[in-house]
């Protein structure tokens, strides 16, 4: 939040975080916008056991640029496909610094 918040006072963008579900109960953590437009998904989970189907699913659904998967083991930094990751959150904290 304090993200989109420095991002909309700068005047830089309409950020804003969201959370997707659906009628299948799929569902993926935050899905970050700027004017309405996706921008990046991201799913966390504690251990990496391969890509999320559901954040799979809507990246493709909603034609989101980037997708990442955060998981807390150490060690993971998997790319599945142009715009899907798999990264542990200390690499993912390493992107935001």
């Amino acid at each position: 939040m304090a993200f989109c918040s420095l991002i909309n006072d700068g005047g830089w963008g309409d950020f804003e975080i969201r959370y997707i579900r659906d009628k299948q109960k799929r569902e993926t953590d935050f899905l970050l916008t700027d004017r309405d437009r996706p921008l990046i998904l991201i799913e966390t989970k504690s251990q990496y056991r391969g890509e999320d189907r559901s954040l799979r699913h809507f990246a493709k659904q909603i034609k989101a640029p980037l997708s990442i998967q955060v998981v807390k083991e150490e060690g993971i930094f998997v790319k599945h496909s142009d715009m899907c990751w798999s990264v542990s959150v200390n690499r993912f904290a390493n992107l935001l610094l």
